[in-house]
């Protein structure tokens, strides 16, 4: 028996298709030709700080079991084949294939290194054509063999599942779900789901509105709620489903800023530790921020963050984001921020041994009691604690504003939940 680790990236463009729609209609041929899948396909989101991403910078994994050994080679050429039969050829789009074929379902330890340098940094094609030469990968097609070859090394300490209901992209018109049932529903399933409704804006968040061929897509831990919330829908959006396919995913696990390394530059993840000396307030109401450590920018549309960060001068704060480089050098786009101490300290002048009252200065280093007269003649003066001020210690941007691998709150103590459930779950596929 022979496992066939497939895996693909860049088969969309700004103008339309999507990766993993691609994926959903190569597995729908193999499920018809008798093949089976080991585990469901596994959606794989990498570092959104790149420029020449599409939209959401996802590759697709997902493994064959060939047990007739003489069937890999026709099996991969009619992968290859379906692919670019399916991908989308405009702009940008440079749809590639990685295939790594094993007796295991272990991939060689250096992909899972590719897997996350490519979460966290700027891979570049000799790279990835040094890594797959060592351990036998084969590369077919375009850019896409970067993140392509990336997917093939993903493994999961944290996961969450998504379901993709698809259109025929030549009939996708956006459904009209309803504001208060999209919220019954969620209701209903947290925190098991997530991410399906902005309450502060009034926003579904599920449903797409851009040219793919996506009508809807729900995020949770539990595949089954997951399920069960989408076919809650198809009253909404049953005349237009081509059909459904659930991933196994590492969107929402905050994987690419965990373990950074202590320097980051132009296109990586960035995450640091400092003091905030200065904000200031743009004509645009974003904010820039001068740390012991760092420059911080924050746009407005992302809500709290921005108010938060004007109001901790003098506060210890952890920022998280997007680096990048203008004319004055490095800063970092935040998209998440946790202050760190609270308490607003002053300097005062200590109070009269004699009578109690507070001291005050006199000129040439000396303290005078103004009740009493009493003066000391050395300077000394205390910190005092003037003030405890019960603030949020986590801020992040909506939930409308959320990339898709940052951790909403709503998981924050489910991590690692989604291992536990078996796999596949009932209608997996339809």
């Amino acid at each position: 028996m022979l496992f066939v680790h497939v895996a693909l990236d860049d088969a969309d463009s700004h103008y339309g298709g999507c990766t993993t729609y691609v994926t959903y209609r190569v597995v729908k041929d193999l499920l018809r030709r008798g093949f089976s899948l080991a585990g469901l396909p596994a959606l794989v989101r990498l570092n959104p700080y790149v420029p020449f991403k599409t939209r959401g910078n996802a590759a697709t994994r997902f493994t064959l079991v060939v047990e007739d050994e003489s069937r890999v080679c026709d099996v991969v050429d009619h992968v290859v084949s379906l692919v670019c039969e399916y991908s989308e050829h405009r702009g940008k789009a440079s749809p590639g294939v990685a295939v790594l074929v094993t007796r295991s379902l272990e991939v060689p330890e250096v992909l899972r290194w590719l897997y996350l340098k490519a979460i966290r940094d700027v891979v570049t094609l000799d790279i990835v054509s040094e890594v797959c030469g060592v351990v036998g990968v084969k590369l077919f097609g375009g850019k896409g063999r970067v993140g392509a070859a990336a997917a093939l090394g993903v493994s999961f300490d944290d996961a969450t599942y998504e379901l993709l209901v698809y259109s025929d992209p030549s009939k996708k018109r956006n459904v009209r779900l309803d504001l208060s049932y999209v919220e019954l529903l969620d209701w209903l399933t947290h925190p098991l789901t997530f991410a399906n409704v902005d309450l502060e804006d009034e926003k579904i968040l599920i449903s797409p509105a851009g040219p793919d061929p996506v009508l809807v897509g729900v995020r949770g831990d539990s595949p089954i709620h997951v399920v069960l919330f989408v076919s809650s829908l198809l009253p909404y959006i049953g005349d237009v489903v081509e059909g459904w396919l659930l991933y196994k995913t590492n969107q929402a696990t905050e994987l690419h800023v965990d373990h950074l390394p202590p320097r980051s530059y132009t296109y990586m993840p960035s995450r640091d530790v400092g003091l905030v000396r200065s904000v200031e307030r743009t004509r645009a109401r974003h904010v820039r921020v001068v740390t012991n450590k760092d420059k911080l920018f924050v746009y407005r549309h992302l809500g709290k963050i921005a108010a938060v960060l004007e109001d901790s001068i003098g506060l210890v704060v952890e920022w998280w984001g997007g680096r990048k480089l203008d004319s004055d050098g490095y800063y970092t786009y935040v998209e998440g921020l946790r202050v760190l101490s609270s308490r607003l300290v002053e300097v005062r002048n200590p109070r009269c041994p004699k009578c109690g009252a507070r001291l005050e200065s006199c000129g040439r280093g000396r303290l005078r009691c103004r009740r009493c007269g009493y003066i000391i003649e050395k300077l000394v003066r205390e910190l005092h604690a003037v003030k405890l001020r019960m603030r949020e210690l986590l801020s992040l941007p909506k939930l409308s504003e959320h990339r898709h691998l940052m951790k909403p709150t709503s998981r924050i103590g489910l991590e690692g939940l989604a291992l536990e459930f078996p796999e596949p779950p009932p209608l997996w596929i339809v």
